[in-house]
């Protein structure tokens, strides 16, 4: 099992889509679970646990690693929108 981080975004999406059609199972922790609907139609089968859960919130991340043991984890997420009010923001994001 993998954790992914970030499977809702433009590099975490195809970095889902690789690894659900190789048969991976993948643990996808996002804000609003339904967000991963697409590609469970696009990749029949495709074996994604889609918990919710903040990324940014070791709180919620942790317990999610102690049930699940991922093997591996792929940390997609992360902005590059420097609009971001504040730099505390963007680093909070990207850390």
């Amino acid at each position: 099992m993998v954790l992914l981080l970030g499977s809702t975004g433009l590099l975490g999406g195809n970095v889902l889509r690789i690894l659900v059609s190789r048969g991976e199972e993948v643990l996808a922790p996002v804000r609003n679970p339904a967000a991963l609907e697409r590609v469970r139609k696009e990749i029949p089968g495709a074996k994604i646990i889609a918990p919710a859960a903040r990324i940014d919130r070791l709180a919620e991340l942790l317990p999610l690693c102690r049930k699940f043991k991922p093997d591996a984890i792929i940390n997609c997420a992360g902005t590059t929108d420097m609009s971001t009010p504040s730099l505390e923001g963007f680093l909070e994001m990207n850390y």
